[in-house]
């Protein structure tokens, strides 16, 4: 296989979401042996699944996986007034992954960090790739130099033992059950495989609806932010199994 380049630097980090593309990063510096800490920013808001396949990359690559909290989704939610992530308003990635990521590097104030970043060659963002990152850190892109695409990180994932995470069969990408930019396909998914975590969101949605017939909150939560759906409605579908195609993202 071909050695990845790395930028000069004091220390390497690859951060992990859970999902294929970070994961593919995490076993090919692994089998390279590169000199890399691993770290992951829990949202508070992960898939049950997510930990547990956090905990068989540790064991199977045999690194070590550092935990950095965040706020978390809900706290944030709460002093937010339940002003859900919006398109204008997209405050989840920021306070739940970026910010936490930021201040955990400040650690190494004086050393030259590298981020090594999961893009594939085959995704849309490619030409908006930056090698600074928002730390000041330098960024390294493993799958771009070595030319990976979804199936060929597919294909890495099931040679190392590791398998595509669980969570692919609820949603196309990794990220927090609760994301309001989601499909109400995976919408339907969560309530199917996860109905207490649905049960969690519709306790958010009638706080949110209640703010809104009091006068203290103007937006209503709909689902996707695109659409006229509510929670009451995809449960409905669930449980009608109804095929609503149109709604499909």
């Amino acid at each position: 296989m071909k050695q990845i380049e790395l930028p000069q630097a004091d220390i390497y980090v690859a951060a992990l979401s859970g999902g294929k593309d970070s994961t593919a990063v995490a076993i090919l510096t692994a089998e390279q042996r590169l000199n890399c800490q691993y770290i992951f920013c829990d949202s508070k808001a992960e898939y049950p699944e997510v930990y547990e396949y956090l905990n068989k990359i540790e064991n199977t690559l045999g690194i070590k996986i550092i935990r950095i909290e965040s706020e978390g989704f809900e706290a944030i939610l709460k002093h937010k007034n339940y002003m859900f992530p919006s398109p204008r308003r997209r405050w989840c990635t920021q306070l739940l992954k970026i910010k936490p990521m930021q201040k955990w590097i400040q650690q190494f104030n004086g050393a030259t960090v590298c981020t090594l970043v999961g893009n594939r060659i085959d995704e849309r963002r490619i030409g908006r790739l930056r090698s600074i990152g928002s730390a000041g850190e330098l960024r390294a892109f493993p799958l771009l130099q070595l030319g990976y695409g979804k199936g060929e990180v597919e294909a890495l994932l099931i040679k190392s033992g590791l398998g595509i995470p669980i969570y692919y069969q609820y949603k196309p990408r990794s990220g927090c059950w609760c994301c309001p930019f989601q499909s109400v396909l995976s919408w339907r998914k969560l309530l199917r495989y996860h109905p207490e975590l649905f049960a969690k969101a519709e306790e958010w949605q009638a706080e949110i609806d209640n703010r809104v017939k009091t006068g203290k909150q103007r937006v209503a939560f709909k689902i996707p932010p695109t659409r006229k759906v509510t929670l009451a409605q995809i449960r409905e579908i669930e449980m009608s199994q109804i095929p609503m195609t149109f709604m499909y993202d």
